[in-house]
């Protein structure tokens, strides 16, 4: 019954205190059948245990109160299945990070066309979907601990319905991933396969841009409204008059027919690129394509339908959780468990062209050999490194050594034998091996006496001496040819001497300065 009906200097009886009918009318209080006094900026519970008592008729104060916003209940069904889901969804957001970091790599040098953010985009979203879930589940503790309906229920309805359009986009980056590793895979063996113009290349060009046309077009229907109308669920005439028109509105009705042609751009997708690169579709996608269908007919009938709504208040939560979460969080377990179950995909390529004899999975080993000259201090190597032992073939060279062991030693993390640092050819590892050959000079002496015209003496091998020098030492080519030219004619005096000389490193001028 309500203060207002009640006549002049009367007093009202509420769950046992007394109150003047006259002063809760004068300040717009009102006593509702549900246990709750307010005057629309003020609400206090009125029953059991919450007995708010008017301390003064003249400014309209209460002690004792109870707000009606404070959490009273227990934890619920719905809940205690939220904070289950919740954690479901937060284990999945670590396993996608997982996925993230692993197909994220590139083990290639860059290609216009294929870059790692293209695989790394199905992964944020999974992120990003399992955080939406995520808060939509935790805030269902507090749709069940209010006594009246507040901000919980708008945050979990908000959350679910902005799921939707990301889970679309999620599984058409997943689909789309898929698609465009068998295109690389055979433009890999075959750059000649796929013309740059045709339906083809405009058909991969301008379906994206159609579905995520339609998916913004469901994201702009469903997700910026006032958003209120939820919680306006207090009675039973509040309900009919504003909750029900507001989620059976013809905006919710046409985002889940724009939601259900997004999904069929998927589908097209899906058997379209399986006929071109006569390929099988993978499973896995199969199912998620069929748990999307799944969640996007619950969005559809709840659209039409208010018993079984989402955004209800008493909604069987087999209807909230068996068709709106689950369908959502098996699509999540799905991707994680096909992504952490396969191999990055340029270690993929690497290995295919290392099975066609390819030269093009020598990066993977060039970049082993770079891993071991960096060390555990992570310094870059010098440059003369990438000049010699790091060197890429070009396109057409043959490499005489099998790479598949070079695949497989880096994959597992070890560096193959014939990629230690200390067997390169580079300038150091050259002087060092000539100091090795002449470490005892009058050896070399007594020999070159006994035998003056070995072929260490004769011009080829000098002039082999002497470019060997100049492009290891920078001495420049008149000295070595005036230094050759003596030992020459000269080949009786001290060979000492000369083999000092060849011992001891050259100067070299680097600037005017040291003239």
């Amino acid at each position: 019954m309500s203060s207002q009906d009640e006549p002049p200097n009367s007093t009202l009886v509420a769950n046992g205190i007394t109150y003047n009918a006259t002063a809760l009318k004068f300040w717009n209080y009102t006593l509702y059948s549900n246990g709750t006094l307010s005057n629309g900026s003020e609400c206090y519970l009125v029953f059991d245990a919450y007995r708010p008592i008017l301390t003064s008729a003249t400014n309209g104060t209460f002690a004792n109160t109870t707000s009606c916003y404070t959490p009273v209940n227990a934890i619920g069904a719905r809940g205690i299945t939220g904070l289950v889901f919740g954690s479901l969804f937060a284990l999945s957001i670590v396993f996608s990070t997982i996925n993230l970091r692993k197909h994220g790599r590139a083990y290639l040098p860059r290609e216009r066309r294929w870059k790692p953010v293209g695989r790394r985009w199905p992964w944020y979203w999974t992120i990003f979907v399992a955080a939406c879930a995520l808060l939509s589940c935790f805030t269902a503790v507090d749709v069940d601990r209010d006594y009246i309906v507040n901000l919980p229920l708008i945050l979990q309805s908000f959350f679910l319905t902005l799921a939707v359009p990301t889970v679309l986009a999620c599984v058409w980056e997943a689909v789309r991933s898929w698609t465009s590793f068998k295109h690389r895979q055979i433009h890999d063996a075959d750059p000649f396969a796929f013309r740059p113009t045709g339906t083809h290349a405009r058909l991969e060009f301008y379906l994206p841009l159609v579905f995520y046309a339609f998916d913004w077009m469901v994201f702009f229907l469903v997700i910026p409204r006032g958003w209120t109308f939820v919680q306006k669920q207090r009675s039973i005439e509040q309900t009919s008059s504003s909750a029900i028109p507001a989620a059976l509105d013809g905006r919710f009705k046409a985002g889940s027919i724009l939601a259900v042609m997004c999904l069929g751009f998927t589908v097209f997708r899906l058997a379209y690129s399986s006929r071109v690169y006569n390929v099988r579709i993978p499973g896995v996608l199969l199912q998620v394509v069929l748990l999307v269908a799944i969640r996007l007919a619950y969005m559809f009938a709840g659209s039409w339908v208010w018993q079984i709504s989402p955004y209800r208040l008493d909604v069987n939560i087999g209807w909230l959780y068996g068709l709106g979460y689950s369908p959502i969080l098996l699509i999540l377990c799905l991707l994680n468990l096909r992504g952490y179950m396969n191999e990055n995909e340029e270690k993929v390529l690497i290995a295919q062209r290392a099975s066609r004899g390819d030269e093009g999975g020598i990066p993977l080993e060039s970049r082993s050999h770079d891993y071991a000259r960096r060390g555990a201090g992570g310094a870059s190597p010098s440059s003369w490194w990438s000049r010699s032992g790091g060197t890429i073939p070009h396109r057409g060279q043959s490499s005489k050594k099998s790479i598949s062991p070079a695949v497989k030693d880096f994959s597992t993390g070890n560096i193959p034998n014939d990629l230690r640092v200390g067997e390169d050819e580079s300038g150091g590892s050259w002087w060092r091996k000539r100091q090795q050959e002449e470490v005892d000079p009058r050896r070399r002496v007594s020999q070159a006496e006994g035998r003056p015209n070995r072929s260490r003496y004769d011009g080829g091998s000098s002039e082999t001496s002497s470019r060997t020098q100049r492009r290891w030492l920078g001495e420049s080519a008149s000295s070595i040819g005036t230094v050759s030219q003596s030992r020459l004619d000269n080949s009786g005096r001290s060979h000492a001497s000369s083999m000092h000389s060849l011992q001891s490193r050259p100067q070299a001028v680097r600037s005017m300065l040291d003239v």
